[in-house]
């Protein structure tokens, strides 16, 4: 069925964006950490997506 296809790569497409997206996130957040408590930093990181 090429509509359920269709679907699974667009649904797999997207999981890849947002793993990429928290992999950036924890990378950012890494580093931001040394000069601000993490929690603050990763939200603040989140509302840019």
């Amino acid at each position: 069925m090429p509509i359920l296809r269709e679907a699974f790569a667009k649904f797999s497409g997207s999981l890849l964006g947002v793993q990429v997206k928290l992999n950036v996130l924890v990378s950012m957040g890494a580093r931001e950490a040394q000069q601000t408590p993490p929690l603050r930093s990763v939200f603040r990181f989140w509302d840019k997506f």
